[in-house]
């Protein structure tokens, strides 16, 4: 590589070669496949409207144009593909990037909800709320009903006294 050429300078190289050669060998073949197998069914027909004595001949255009023809037009779709393939990844990414954010903040904001459920009435209470807003009842600190200490909404017994806290007490 000299001095004036970029490093993508071999990439747009093989690039060009690709969108050139890939389509040429997809008309190439699919012309061979075309003639073989249009040969191969032509043997079939032949031999159902012959008389039984008489032999079909064998496709020999199938083996020589139509199976090398398939290999060829598949080799041809590839290098055509390879050739566009960058430019197809953007136009992919730039059409499903919508619809993957709306679906990942969905299931984020599925995943990541905070809310809890009232003691009272189950309603969903946001974390930091003192109250529930469905039924009023006091949820943001908890305290023992035997020593007024304080209790976290998922403990079952006191830390300070060792008392069972009632689940559906909402005091406590």
């Amino acid at each position: 590589m000299t001095k004036d050429q970029s490093p993508n300078d071999g990439y747009t190289q093989v690039k060009t070669g690709l969108r050139r050669f890939g389509p040429a060998l997809i008309v190439v073949g699919g012309l061979m496949a075309f003639i073989g197998i249009g040969q191969f069914l032509m043997t079939f027909v032949s031999a159902a409207t012959s008389d039984f004595g008489d032999q079909p001949s064998f496709p020999i255009l199938f083996v020589i144009l139509g199976i090398p023809g398939i290999f060829i037009l598949s080799i041809g779709m590839m290098m055509t593909q390879a050739g566009y393939l960058k430019e197809m990844t953007k136009y992919a990414a730039k059409e499903t990037t919508p619809a993957v954010t709306t679906s990942v903040t969905a299931v984020r904001a599925a995943i990541m909800d905070d809310d809890v459920p009232c003691p009272s009435c189950a309603s969903p209470i946001e974390p930091d709320s003192k109250f529930c807003s469905s039924c009023g009842v006091e949820v943001g600190t908890k305290k023992c009903p035997k020593c007024s200490a304080q209790i976290e909404a998922e403990d079952r017994f006191c830390k300070g006294c060792g008392t069972m806290i009632s689940l559906h007490n909402p005091n406590a």
